[in-house]
């Protein structure tokens, strides 16, 4: 009696181009699949720096209440707010420490005044290799609004109820707000923009606390839609 085959006509192995094609089709998949992915990642980072600054736009939401819609007088970008991740504090802009910026009692948790994407782009160059690191936060102030100095062209405010357009005032956002337009800042072609690779945006905390992402495309001086000085 014939006894039956143990082996599977059917079976074979993966020939040499056959396995080579399996692996072009999965590095074209990755090729495809990778960009993608980066953009997600940098959507999500976005999203959390965004959430840091509502959640700042709380902060000062609070602190208005306690102090009658007052603004405080803050000679740097930094001096807002802070926190020093390393255990000393950023003096490369702002010589006050973190404990005594006027926010900082407001603002519980520390990683809010950090950019999860801070800094991807060097957005001051030059100066080291984190904002926050240098400076205790992430986060700029729009100095134009807050610096006693600028009281000589009238354009300090000494209450948030003198926004004359706080919908479109750019009141508090990612250190980039600032390097767009200066020439003498690498950033000036907009390659040092954190949250984009095609353009200069910035997430912004705007005068009336809502946040937004818009292309900033000049620093103090004219920004298309937006306006640095409230009180005009």
């Amino acid at each position: 009696m014939k006894q039956p085959s143990s082996a599977n006509p059917r079976s074979r192995t993966f020939t040499l181009i056959e396995l080579l094609v399996v692996v072009a089709i999965i590095a074209v998949l990755v090729a495809i699949l990778l960009p993608a992915l980066a953009q997600a990642r940098m959507s999500a980072k976005r999203a959390i720096c965004a959430s840091n600054l509502r959640a700042i736009g709380t902060a000062w939401s609070a602190y208005w209440i306690d102090h009658n819609d007052a603004v405080p007088i803050i000679e740097n970008w930094y001096g807002w707010g802070g926190y020093n991740f390393d255990g000393g504090w950023g003096s490369w802009t702002c010589p006050v420490p973190p404990e005594d910026r006027p926010l900082s009692p407001y603002i519980g948790d520390p990683e809010i005044h950090k950019c999860p994407d801070d800094n991807r782009r060097e957005a001051v160059p030059n100066v080291g290799p984190r904002s926050w690191y240098r400076n205790a936060t992430s986060y700029v102030v729009n100095f134009w609004i807050t610096n006693p100095w600028t009281n000589t062209d009238h354009y300090r405010v000494q209450s948030a109820a003198a926004f004359t357009e706080p919908a479109a005032t750019l009141f508090l956002g990612d250190n980039t707000i600032y390097t767009a337009g200066w020439p003498s800042f690498h950033g000036f072609a907009g390659n040092y923009a954190w949250h984009s690779d095609d353009g200069w945006w910035s997430n912004v905390l705007f005068g009336d606390l809502h946040v937004d992402c818009p292309l900033i495309l000049v620093c103090p001086g004219t920004a298309p839609g937006y306006t640095w000085n409230p009180s005009r």
